[in-house]
């Protein structure tokens, strides 16, 4: 990844509401904020920092969770707020496609939680889901996930804007974001 700008805010308005949405959640999910930064027109455009944390050893549930939520809040933010940019809808829609093909980085890393999440609750469950059954497992996952976000950010829709015009002014720390959420 490049190296992240230390003055330029979101070159879009639909990339700052997606960094909000992910700030948003990231705090209501109870992580910490870093903060949220751009880059160029080379590769990940913006990010949203926060604790790092080991998921992909982890059995816990809740915490699985929390991510997905974090996952999926960017392009739940962008289908909220008339900006948004998305053309294929809510992430999980896209597992109607099989096809080997590029696939939006948010959905690469949601899937990848849905997997690990997919595969914890099997264990619990003691049984373990194969085919179409590890497939659906995964979008129903996803699917709770993006019905829990959209109610949160339904909430926050003045926090959302808010947000989103102060990054396009430029990066923000944890702190900064915290603040405009009190407001």
């Amino acid at each position: 990844m490049g190296a992240a700008s230390t003055t330029a805010g979101a070159r879009d308005e639909w990339l700052a509401v997606h960094e909000a949405g992910h700030a948003i959640v990231v705090v209501r999910a109870g992580f910490a904020l870093r903060g949220v930064r751009f880059y160029g027109h080379d590769g990940f455009p913006g990010e949203t920092g926060f604790e790092e944390v080991d998921w992909r050893a982890s059995t816990d549930k809740d915490l699985l969770r929390r991510i997905m939520t974090v996952d999926v809040a960017g392009n739940v933010a962008e289908m909220l707020h008339p900006a948004g940019r998305v053309s294929e809808g809510r992430l999980s829609g896209l597992y109607n496609d099989r096809t080997p093909g590029d696939r939006p980085s948010d959905f690469i890393f949601a899937n990848e939680t849905a997997a690990r999440l997919a595969s914890v609750l099997s264990e619990k469950a003691g049984s373990v889901p194969v085919g179409d059954e590890f497939w659906q497992a995964k979008r129903s996952i996803m699917e709770q996930a993006e019905t829990e976000v959209e109610q949160i950010l339904q909430h926050s829709l003045e926090t959302l804007n808010r947000l989103a015009r102060e990054l396009q002014r430029g990066p923000m720390t944890g702190t900064d974001i915290r603040l405009i959420m009190e407001r």
